[in-house]
């Protein structure tokens, strides 16, 4: 039977940890275990009264292990006894010594995260457990993912599941922050604390899906939501709430907000949208899509983009804000009025084909004169001359 033993004031008490949590004092049934606030165990006698709560330290070793220490002398490992259960609700970490077993107790402390992933849980003791372990989920949940690292112990896991909203880091426009939920206090308040996530954040190529990715994947969160870009590139993904199966909230609808330019050289490939660094430097986000026409009103026709709006969205249409110019020679320019770092760009030979003005063109565009120019073809989509007194 798995137990650890502790003294106080000449007696013995024996502490179960098959999953039962009952105490034996100097051998003879006593009553049952757990911890206080300040994760002292407690013992709760069936009869008489109850020792001194006993000062002892938890602390995950470095393993992703639980040990119990009375002092510098370590009393148990919850591991050698087989495989126990961890659970985190309220910030507040829920023990089972059996994974199966009814018998739990809880463990309090503040929870952070380092610049290297790693999640520590410092306890009123000021004893610090380190955490090596994967941040990873599809729903845009901050589920921390731990596994014993002791050879044939791998099923021996965990899932931190923290409850809060996702928002950009005011100090850094491509990086993200993870406001959660802290213990709630005797008084019923609760207050917040924030995770600084190292690394950038991007959106997946085909989707735009907003994807967080750090250490070469290990640590990985796809966010469901939708994207949008205005005409001026400021992205916006809006995150959607989440919510558990016994309809617990996990993640509040939030929107991250950046304020990005232009940075294709060329209307070719996929938009690039670049962002300012606090530290100098530039961050690009690839927003994928294609080059098209955007139907203004009547013939007039503007310069856009098409994207994918995120996870599960159906596709938008972005009219640039800008005006063309045609050259002496022919060729197509536009000039965007703001937010690009290359305000002019020539568009290919293949890209638009304008023809002379005719009173029946189907298409056509505002050059920065103001006058009219009809346009034949853009980004490979024809416009076929009306009939003489076809409507506009």
């Amino acid at each position: 039977m798995a137990t650890f033993q502790l003294t106080t004031a000449g007696d013995t008490y024996d502490f179960d940890l098959t999953g039962a949590g009952t105490v034996r004092k100097n051998a003879t049934d006593f009553g049952a275990w757990g911890t206080n606030r300040s994760n002292q165990i407690v013992v709760t006698p069936k009869v008489g009264a109850a020792p001194a709560p006993f000062p002892v330290k938890w602390q995950f070793n470095g393993k992703n292990e639980l040990c119990l220490f009375d002092g510098a002398k370590q009393l148990c490992n919850l591991h050698d006894a087989g495989r126990p259960r961890y659970d985190l609700l309220d910030a507040v970490l829920k023990i089972r010594p059996a994974f199966t077993g009814t018998h739990q107790f809880d463990l309090h402390g503040e929870w952070d995260l380092g610049a290297d992933m790693k999640l520590t849980l410092t306890t009123p003791d000021l004893t610090v457990s380190t955490f090596d372990g994967a941040l990873s989920d599809l729903r845009s949940r901050f589920v921390y993912h731990i596994a014993s690292l002791t050879p044939g112990r791998e099923d021996h896991t965990a899932q931190f599941v923290f409850v809060g909203s996702w928002a950009k880091d005011p100090n850094d426009p491509a990086k993200l922050n993870f406001a959660f939920k802290r213990e709630r206090q005797p008084d019923g308040t609760q207050s917040e604390d924030i995770f600084v996530l190292p690394g950038n954040f991007e959106f997946s190529k085909g989707s735009n899906q907003l994807i967080y990715r750090f250490d070469g994947g290990k640590h990985q969160i796809a966010f469901v939501g939708t994207l949008k870009v205005s005409p001026n590139f400021q992205i916006t993904y809006s995150i959607a709430s989440q919510i558990s199966s016994g309809a617990a909230p996990q993640v509040k609808a939030s929107d991250i907000v950046v304020d990005a330019v232009f940075a294709n050289a060329s209307f070719t490939g996929d938009m690039q949208l670049a962002v300012q660094r606090p530290g100098g430097g530039q961050t690009t986000f690839t927003i994928g899509g294609k080059f098209t026409h955007v139907r203004k009103s009547g013939t007039q026709v503007a310069l856009g983009v098409s994207i994918a709006g995120g996870s599960g969205a159906t596709p938008t249409v972005i009219a640039f804000q800008g005006s063309f110019t045609i050259a002496n020679n022919g060729t197509v320019s536009f000039t965007f009025e703001r937010n690009a770092a290359q305000m002019t760009i020539g568009f290919k030979a293949d890209q638009i084909l304008v023809g002379a003005f005719t009173i029946n063109a189907s298409a056509s565009i505002v050059t920065r004169d103001g006058k009219l120019q009809s346009v034949e073809a853009m980004f490979g989509v024809t416009f076929p001359l009306q009939a003489i007194g076809a409507g506009q």
